[in-house]
């Protein structure tokens, strides 16, 4: 097991170099291209000022590392939950300490949550501005599960921002679900995105509540 516990050096911009601890054969614990393009996308400006994040409740389902919900806490998010089963949580809770523990202090946790479970302990301080979920489309199943735990969680205005690279078997299902309920979907444009990562592998997904 030592052996495919491995540190990695990301960086996220030239004053952010995020150190994660991540593992390649356990589930949930690997940085894909999906998750570094989504934390990228919230540096462009235009689209998401800093002011937005500095008045945002952000809540990661799904984070494995912790890679994006870390980033945003660099950028300035007023409170940051990163979220996944039991078995990630000592590998997120290790990646917030060596990251971001002294920066962030008070604005970052770490909390256990499977999806389809009751979301009190969540929503215990309040709904979220911001939901992120990064490369967690595999199983239709789960990303069912996903999908259903989501408007527990947010509030009218609330943005949700999933993305995906190869493994998406749970796309179809996770959007019709969230159409369903009530969401509105786009994709967001290549544009809008980091240009190392504006090519057909990345995608990312908004969505919203109908108005």
């Amino acid at each position: 097991m030592l052996n495919d516990l491995m540190g990695a050096s990301h960086q996220v911009s030239k004053q952010s170099v995020l150190k994660l601890q991540q593992s390649y054969t356990a589930l949930g614990t690997t940085v894909w291209d999906g998750s570094v393009a989504l934390a990228k996308m919230f540096d462009n400006r235009a689209v998401f000022p800093l002011h937005y994040l500095q008045t945002s409740r952000v809540l990661e389902l799904g984070a494995g590392c912790g890679l994006v919900g870390i980033y945003l806490c660099l950028l300035g998010a007023k409170t940051t939950i990163l979220t996944d089963q039991r078995c990630c949580v000592k590998t997120l809770e290790d990646n917030v300490a060596s990251n971001v523990a002294g920066i962030c202090r008070g604005r970052i946790k770490v909390m256990e949550y499977s999806w389809g479970n009751n979301t009190a302990e969540l929503t215990k301080d309040g709904l979220f501005d911001l939901i992120i979920a990064a490369e967690v489309l595999y199983s239709p199943t789960d990303s069912t599960l996903l999908a259903q735990c989501i408007p527990k969680l947010t509030k009218p205005n609330s943005r949700i921002y999933v993305s995906m690279g190869r493994n998406r078997g749970g796309e179809e299902i996770f959007v019709k679900t969230m159409v369903d309920q009530g969401y509105h979907c786009n994709e967001v444009p290549r544009n809008q995105l980091h240009p190392k990562y504006q090519d057909d592998i990345i995608k990312i997904l908004e969505f919203q509540l109908e108005s």
